[in-house]
């Protein structure tokens, strides 16, 4: 997922094996991007035909590994900016 990334900083990018779990993990559960934003489809239907609760202790962590990817993935962009910006 963070290959890009790593091609600007001129290497291999680290791997994130839990935040990619994680990610797909919710595309498996919501792939439209629909269900965690509106309660309803345009029909009326309910967006949401799973468990009536979420387990808050793996959303937290899987958030966390998310975060360390997105971190790693803004140094590398501020890395390249000043990369660019120098004299």
């Amino acid at each position: 997922m963070f290959d890009a990334a790593g091609q600007l900083a001129g290497g291999a990018p680290p791997t994130f094996p839990e935040a990619d779990a994680f990610v797909n993990e919710l595309i498996a559960m919501d792939p439209g991007g629909e269900t965690f934003r509106y309660p309803e489809k345009i029909n009326g239907a309910p967006t949401w035909s799973g468990p009536d609760w979420i387990n808050i202790e793996r959303l937290a962590s899987g958030i966390e590994h998310v975060q360390e990817a997105i971190y790693w993935v803004e140094s590398v962009l501020n890395d390249v900016d000043q990369a660019n910006s120098a004299p």
